[in-house]
């Protein structure tokens, strides 16, 4: 609603009709955020009012029948624009769910015919959740759910045809490829036939074995649609899609925020950063906490990538300490074992090795300043010192086994990963006797975050925070482990009696916008 309200703001009058569909806000938030959710000042005072249909779907990623009420409407109103038109979509992520018109399955049925029969939303959504369930990227559920659905794969940018489209895009999807933002309804390849998305589709249900489990409808409809080989209109003029909002602008707004925290006031004029050695960090200085951009492409098993972050944080500790200990130490006092075991972590998460010299001389650079406070840093035990944020942001996938449980689980991509890096670093913990290497406590802490708001198809939570200390014994381990098992990440933290300070979860709660996963690993030193 934010971004439909500032393009109203901006053309005003010149605009005929406004359809919108959302998530349905809470009272709550359209109290707290009457900019992203309030439809009341959507047009300005003075101003000849465009008609408004404001349609709200729902808050998970499945669509229901609002939603395929205000596509049908879009579609319609796009079908009946002129080459003078122009049509402009603001488009962010989980656009998916909120811009669904089945194809009718009758091939003869017009698309825009309110009363066709078309393929059940039921239908579609369950084969979406078969693909999710066996861990299938975002790119192949798009392929597959952009063969069921009209608007999806350009279809919005045909009904348009030939008015000019310009879309406004928020992307949530990694490299920001515009076929897979929402499903791409602007997004125009032209193919002299639809064969070759019909049998890539088809292709990735035989790849996870789905051909024979997914609704009879669906297995009918791309059997029929391979045969006919249907082509589909072109598109002229050229939609122009633009990327405007994208996780690589929120991470380094993210890293920009935390270079300014300086929480417990200490005297700081700013410790100045080399840009020969830091290249993933947005900031030319930093007060306490020096943030390192590690990756905006994360991806595949949340658990694997967790587990490495929770084991890279876990040897980066330990090289702070090692530089708080031996104030007279630099980067080149590192060990062999040390460097390549850093190497071989971070390459687990970004399959890239180039970022060693960030993360060692981040390690220094944070004790350096804390070694530098003297003994006037340390009087105030349990007074924030220093710190280092590892930034990283994607969109990884949780594989769950299918099993039937007494109550529903609640699980999501944020919560799985903070509870799996907890985990680690309890068995990290369990496995070496650690002595105090030096006069400070130097802690971690993992933050996992949907930027929609909404982690997980239940949309129980907005993500969770952990820290090292979180799980405390052999039954809090056993009891995490098996939430994880079941994807019921966000179980652990409903069910355990534990102190804000151990771990908790964010409640749900829109945002306004959508840019993937955000993840922070925190390694901060106290007095």
């Amino acid at each position: 609603m934010g971004l439909v309200k500032q393009v109203v703001k901006v053309l005003g009058p010149r605009i005929d009709n406004v359809v919108c569909c959302t998530p349905l806000p809470t009272a709550q938030e359209i109290a707290e955020f009457p900019d992203l959710f309030s439809e009341g000042d959507i047009v300005p005072t003075g101003q000849s009012e465009p008609k408004l249909h404001t349609f709200h779907g729902p808050r998970t990623n499945e669509p229901n029948d609002e939603v395929i009420k205000s596509s049908l409407m879009m579609a319609q109103i796009a079908s009946k624009m002129n080459a003078d038109d122009m049509l402009i979509v603001c488009i962010t992520g989980g656009g998916s769910a909120l811009l669904t018109l089945p194809y009718p399955i009758n091939a003869s049925a017009s698309l825009l015919d309110a009363s066709a029969n078309r393929l059940p939303l039921k239908a579609i959504t369950e084969t979406s959740k078969l693909l999710s369930l066996e861990g299938a990227s975002i790119q192949e559920l798009n392929s597959v759910r952009s063969c069921l659905d009209t608007m999806k794969a350009g279809g919005l940018a045909r009904f348009a045809s030939p008015a000019q489209v310009v879309s406004l895009i928020l992307s949530d999807v990694i490299g920001d490829p515009l076929e897979f933002i929402a499903s791409g309804p602007t997004y125009v390849v032209e193919e002299d036939t639809v064969v070759s998305s019909i049998d890539r589709a088809i292709a990735i249900l035989h790849k996870y074995k789905l051909r024979e489990k997914i609704p009879s409808e669906v297995k009918k409809f791309l059997e029929m649609r391979q045969r006919a080989n249907t082509i589909l209109p072109k598109v002229n003029p050229k939609p122009a899609n633009r990327i405007i909002g994208n996780l690589a602008m929120s991470l380094e707004e993210a890293a920009r925020e935390a270079a300014k925290l300086n929480p417990t006031c200490l005297e700081s004029k700013g410790i100045v950063l080399s840009k020969d050695i830091f290249r993933r960090t947005p900031v030319e200085s930093f007060e306490t906490v020096l943030p390192i951009i590690l990756t905006n492409t994360l991806a595949g098993d949340v658990s694997k990538k967790a587990k490495a972050i929770a084991d890279l944080a876990w040897d980066l500790r330990k090289l702070v300490q090692l530089f708080l200990r031996k104030p007279d130490y630099t980067t080149r006092h590192v060990n062999e074992e040390t460097r390549n075991r850093i190497l071989a972590t971070q390459k687990r998460i970004t399959d890239k090795k180039e970022y060693y010299r960030d993360l060692v001389q981040g390690c220094y650079q944070v004790a350096k300043a804390v070694n530098g406070l003297g003994d006037a840093g340390r009087k105030q035990k349990g007074r924030f010192l220093g710190g280092l944020c590892l930034l990283l942001g994607g969109e990884a996938t949780v594989k769950v086994r299918p099993v039937k449980r007494p109550e529903p689980a609640n699980g999501g991509r944020c919560s799985h990963a903070a509870l799996t890096a907890s985990l680690r670093w309890y068995d990290l913990r369990s496995g070496e006797n650690e002595h105090h290497l030096c006069r400070n406590t130097v802690d971690m802490s993992f933050f996992a975050r949907a930027s929609d708001g909404l982690d997980g198809p239940s949309a129980f939570g907005a993500g969770a925070w952990s820290s090292m200390w979180m799980i405390r014994d052999a039954s809090e381990a056993e009891f995490a482990k098996q939430c994880l098992e079941y994807g019921d990440s966000y179980g652990f933290f409903t069910k355990s009696k534990l102190e804000p300070e151990r771990g908790h979860y964010l409640p749900a709660r829109l945002t306004g916008t959508n840019v993937m996963d955000l993840f922070m690993c925190l390694i901060n030193v106290y007095a």
